[in-house]
C-alpha cells in the first residue's frame, strides 16, 4: 500500500496494514511520486 505524498494512506487503511515503512527525506527534493518512491523501496528491500 502506498499513500500520497500530503495525506498518506488514510488512517482506517493503515490500521489494516502489518507494518508501516517510511522514506526519509534528503532535503533536496519536496517529495517523491509514488513510481519513485516504490522503485527506491523495492531496490532498498533488494539490496538486503
Amino acid at each position: 500500500m502506498l499513500g500520497n505524498e500530503e495525506q498518506g494512506v488514510a488512517p482506517v487503511t493503515a490500521g489494516a496494514c502489518a507494518a508501516r515503512v517510511t522514506l526519509p527525506g534528503s532535503g533536496r527534493v519536496e517529495s517523491l511520486n509514488v513510481s519513485v518512491a516504490a522503485a527506491v523501496l523495492i531496490h532498498s528491500l533488494s539490496a538486503r
